[in-house]
């Protein structure tokens, strides 16, 4: 019981520095640019890219600190990874995206507003900066913080089933687009799944990297 108390907690003061970040960095701008947050709003639609890769940067360079000062080696995650696999990572990836895209055209009847919701995603010019925050620093940061940082805490205390499904509810939650909550749960499930399949983070980040890059390209022809 001890052990599932411990890591559960540790568990959610990452979670808790994953959430907290983007609050922490919109605050400083806030305070740095002196607006309100009704002026703010508007500069974000503008730069929301930008401000993203920032809190992405700081969320991960955290951990990182942190984990250097309990020495603990966050590399750690990333042995065992072989280049041949990287075919077979992207098909994964293709497999989940048809998966999700599936439950969004069966769902989104129930959910009017994430057509809308997504339209914002794409509405401003920050192309190149959406590229790497969606494809490439969102992917990265992901699956350090969820399969890398949370499923590794909760499997000291749960069993490793339980831990990847509970690692998927929370990287479920933490989507802000109604939508995005349910069909995300079973992508992190899916990616806790293969992570843990074989056993380094490049397999799980490649997935995530090749169903962010086809939402990406459509979502970039489409509604731009």
């Amino acid at each position: 019981m001890y052990k599932k108390l411990e890591c559960s907690v540790y568990a959610f003061l990452v979670l808790l520095w994953f959430l907290g970040c983007q609050l922490l960095i919109i605050s400083i701008l806030k305070l740095l640019l002196g607006m309100n947050s009704a002026s703010f709003i508007a500069y974000y639609s503008n730069h929301m890219y930008k401000i993203n890769a920032l809190v992405q940067l700081v969320c991960i360079g955290g951990v990182l600190i942190w984990n250097a000062f309990k020495r603990y080696n966050s590399l750690a995650f990333y042995s065992k990874f072989k280049n041949r696999r990287i075919p077979t990572y992207i098909f994964y990836g293709i497999g989940l995206w048809i998966v999700s895209s599936s439950m969004n055209m069966l769902l989104s009847i129930f959910f009017p507003k994430y057509s809308t919701e997504v339209q914002a995603l794409f509405t401003n010019k920050e192309v190149l900066f959406r590229f790497f925050v969606i494809v490439i620093f969102a992917p990265v940061l992901e699956e350090f913080i969820f399969r890398g940082q949370i499923q590794n805490l909760l499997k000291i205390g749960f069993k490793v089933k339980t831990a990847i499904v509970l690692q998927g509810f929370l990287f479920g939650i933490i989507h802000p687009m109604s939508l995005q909550k349910v069909y995300a749960v079973l992508l992190g499930i899916g990616l806790g799944m293969i992570k843990e399949k074989e056993k380094n983070l490049q397999s799980s980040t490649i997935v995530h990297m090749t169903i962010n890059l086809i939402g990406f390209v459509i979502g970039t022809l489409t509604l731009t």
